[in-house]
């Protein structure tokens, strides 16, 4: 762990491949360690793997199950994320990041109604957090319900007004009709 907050990955990588073979209690704690290496290098299948390494070892851990969905959402294997996610908020259902990432994927998947559902539940979590309104409002605004962007907008001027500039430009100003020439 040392070696890798130094960014000395060959060395992080071989001692905490050697961690993982010492048949420890803790071994899925170096499997997740070793993931945040292959993470840090952009090495996103084999940090894949070392996370599920890791919650094969303790299916209970909802932080790997979580850095498994982000994992999966980076190589659009959104089914993959989703049921990861899905673990990560089922083992830590009060954390507003596994639901916020929930809906984050379910967004990035086209589904727009479950990331509208996932929000909500992060909001009923932690209801001040803009981000969180400003990714239901997103939502919301893909979906095509204006009335719920607009809601959503009028909350998000006093909170965040540079979320509600881009959800009032993304999803409220008209937008101009490009002229086409034959």
């Amino acid at each position: 762990v040392e070696a890798a907050k130094q960014k000395n990955y060959e060395l992080a990588e071989s001692a905490l491949l050697q961690s993982t073979r010492l048949q420890q209690p803790d071994a899925y704690r170096a499997w997740y360690e070793l993931a945040s290496v292959y993470g840090a290098q952009r090495h996103a299948e084999a940090q894949a793997l070392a996370l599920e390494q890791a919650v094969q070892l303790k299916p209970n851990y909802a932080e790997a199950w979580r850095e498994l969905a982000r994992t999966y959402t980076m190589q659009k294997d959104f089914d993959k994320a989703i049921a990861a996610a899905k673990q990560s908020t089922e083992l830590d259902a009060r954390d507003k990041e596994n639901w916020q990432l929930l809906g984050f994927i379910y967004f990035d998947s086209n589904s727009y109604a479950k990331a509208i559902e996932a929000d909500e539940q992060g909001l009923r979590i932690a209801p001040n957090d803009e981000t969180l309104l400003a990714d239901l409002g997103m939502a919301y605004g893909r979906q095509g319900d204006h009335e719920q962007v607009m809601r959503i907008y009028t909350q998000l001027k006093e909170k965040d007004p540079l979320a509600a500039k881009v959800l009032f430009d993304e999803y409220i100003a008209p937008r101009p009709v490009a002229s086409r020439s034959r």
